[in-house]
């Protein structure tokens, strides 16, 4: 029997467990812990500004800061809703996507697990000297599960989160000046999974073989809102046969005012599919998991290179005098990735 060979729970256990979500859940939606949209917070005259553990599972964070020295000390708390740990990772890049500082929270030790009891909070500190003042990042990953809640508290002058509308306690944003990027909408589009072989290919022998195929494609909507699609196909193979295929289409609509036409094709080629690309990775995560497989969490993406060779076969097309399309918003759906 394969090692990645998941043991499925029996019914009544499963029905059990169910209830004991379902009813945290409702627990933590009660508590503004549960999400859907964007919010965009800044710092007031204090020296720190603080989000409450109020994220669930993985989710990306723009700092933005105007100090050299960035500090983020990320809380933790594990809902303990199954059995199995729940682990918190935390990786900090600064304006130009170089990793400058990372954690790790290993699980709370709760013995009572699938309770769906909270135990102490966990922190870990990040602390980073960055090149330049401006945008850093924080992405937080739950390898092992999603059954965990998370704030943080830094030193950066704001920040914005995706998946989190009720944190702002209904304090209006300020106005901006200038050009502005804002998150309208974000939605599954389209979503698959087939394990065309099973159950046969639980008991197949071998090295699972993953394949991923990755495709972008933008829809201009009006004089400032764009559609922004991107596209995951995720297929495993043992023994040369399919063991599942998984396919994820997560949509975002996006404004974007103020900016020149280099700028919204940067922005839409690199900014929009790093806000879209924690959700895709959560849904494959949970289907995966669901088809009876070991859930897999795959490995950030550096879409700003991405976008860097899509320029240069853009450039190498209008070169040899192709009918090629000039900007993102007017092109054709991506390829592979």
């Amino acid at each position: 029997m394969p090692r990645w060979f998941l043991v499925r729970r029996s019914e009544q256990a499963r029905g059990a467990a169910g209830e004991r979500r379902a009813a945290a859940e409702r627990r933590a939606r009660a508590c503004g812990w549960v999400g859907a949209a964007l919010v965009v917070l800044t710092a007031g005259p204090a020296p720190a500004v603080t989000l409450p553990p109020a994220i669930r599972g993985q989710a990306a964070v723009v700092l933005k800061t105007s100090r050299p020295d960035l500090v983020v000390t990320i809380t933790k708390f594990d809902l303990n809703l199954y059995e199995g740990a729940d682990l918190l990772v935390g990786e900090l890049y600064d304006g130009h996507r170089q990793h400058v500082a990372s954690c790790r929270i290993e699980d709370d030790g709760n013995p009572n697990k699938g309770g769906g009891q909270t135990a102490q909070p966990q922190t870990a500190e990040l602390r980073a000297r960055v090149a330049a003042p401006g945008i850093c990042r924080l992405e937080v990953g739950a390898p092992t599960s999603s059954e965990t809640v998370w704030g943080f508290e830094t030193n950066a002058d704001g920040y914005l989160v995706t998946g989190c509308d009720t944190l702002n306690n209904g304090a209006a944003a300020p106005e901006a000046s200038g050009p502005q990027f804002t998150v309208e909408k974000l939605y599954v589009k389209d979503v698959s999974f087939e394990a065309p072989n099973a159950p046969q290919v639980f008991n197949e022998q071998g090295q699972p073989q993953l394949q991923m195929n990755l495709n972008q494609r933008v829809q201009k909507l009006g004089d400032t809102a764009f559609e922004v699609v991107l596209g995951v196909t995720l297929t495993c193979t043992v023994a040369e046969k399919t063991a599942y295929l998984a396919e994820v289409q997560q949509a975002g609509v996006f404004g974007l005012t103020g900016f020149d036409e280099a700028a919204t094709d940067a922005i839409l080629g690199t900014h929009c599919p790093n806000v879209l690309y924690p959700y895709v990775r959560q849904t494959i995560s949970d289907l995966i998991q669901s088809g009876g497989f070991p859930p897999f969490l795959m490995q950030p993406i550096n879409f700003e290179a991405l976008y860097a060779e899509n320029l240069r076969q853009r450039a190498e097309q209008q070169a040899k005098g192709n009918d090629g399309d000039g900007d993102l918003a007017s092109s054709k759906p991506a390829g592979n990735a």
